[in-house]
């Protein structure tokens, strides 16, 4: 996708415009644009709508628009593997600081899938129980930097870091100072308001100091929906492609490269980071359980299937 198209796509995002509204909002010529336009109604990614004589108004053709959320994690490189290599959609990446930030887009519509945490997941699916996982992403990839002694941890509210962090704590709360980024993390370990941070990759592979690795054995994210439509579908089909892929040690440079681009860390510490996850994506509805368990969320079995959509991909297996 050419640099121009993906500024139109991304100026349509919020509400049709106007020909003249673009140009003037671009500062492109009345000819350029206009050729730009002629490309992407071809290839199918936007309408265009005679409304008067001298306007013509320009929308987005959202069957042709993927919107993913993810958040600044290598291990989402199955993710964005599939971003490069679907041809029949334009597959945008929105990158969230937090879960909770993203699956509130998911709630509004702004997303097509999240990939989050399962555990903030299943919290926003009682707040709507349209939201369901539809598919794991991998294991482990975490861990808590720390100078010796810890007396304030900081960590991420209802995520996968979250869950670690109270498992490590014996769940003594009261310890756990809470920030909404990765990047606020950080700072604050490096600026002494707290002595330890948990932390995901890549960043976890980026910072100086002593590391203990947690949840290897805990799912830390997966898939989520509200609408299975044709393009989810063709999505999810290519990215279960690509883990299976990197399950078997293979297209590992192309995830390297294509983390990176996404993520703009460099590929040595993308390469490091990604040795540290076991990829999946079968749901294992005992893995949601012990996830809901870690955080002493117990529920019974049906509301566990109540948050899983099972695609016919894993009944076929």
């Amino acid at each position: 996708m050419k640099e121009i198209e993906s500024i139109i796509i991304g100026a349509l995002e919020e509400k049709p415009l106007t020909q003249r509204e673009l140009r003037d909002l671009l500062g492109i010529s009345k000819s350029y644009l206009s050729e730009k336009l002629k490309e992407m109604e071809i290839n199918g990614l936007i309408k265009r709508k005679e409304i008067s004589k001298r306007t013509v108004l320009v929308s987005l053709n959202h069957d042709k628009i993927l919107k993913i959320g993810v958040l600044k994690a290598s291990e989402y490189a199955a993710v964005f593997l599939t971003a490069q290599e679907l041809r029949d959609y334009y597959v945008m990446i929105k990158i969230y600081d937090n879960g909770l930030q993203e699956l509130r887009d998911l709630l509004l519509k702004k997303i097509d899938v999240a990939f989050a945490p399962v555990v903030t997941g299943f919290i926003m699916h009682f707040i709507d129980k349209r939201i369901k996982l539809v598919s794991f992403c991998a294991k482990g990839g975490s861990g808590i930097v720390h100078r010796g002694k810890i007396n304030k941890i900081g960590s991420t509210l209802f995520s996968t870091m979250d869950l670690n962090t109270r498992v490590y704590l014996n769940y003594d709360v009261k310890n756990i100072k809470y920030f909404d980024s990765p990047e606020k993390l950080i700072e604050a370990y490096r600026g002494k308001t707290v002595d330890a941070i948990t932390i995901w990759e890549p960043y976890l592979s980026s910072i100086e100091g002593e590391k203990e690795i947690v949840g290897k054995d805990s799912v830390c994210c997966g898939s989520l929906i509200m609408d299975f439509n044709k393009k989810v579908e063709d999505f999810l089909d290519t990215y279960i492609k690509n883990t299976e892929a990197l399950m078997k040690g293979e297209k590992i440079k192309d995830a390297v490269r294509a983390t990176s681009l996404y993520l703009k860390f460099d590929e040595k510490i993308i390469e490091k980071s990604l040795k540290s996850y076991e990829f999946l994506w079968r749901i294992d509805k005992n893995e949601i359980k012990k996830n809901l368990e870690n955080m002493k969320i117990i529920v019974p079995d049906e509301v566990i299937d109540s948050y899983t959509f099972i695609i016919k991909k894993q009944i076929d297996f």
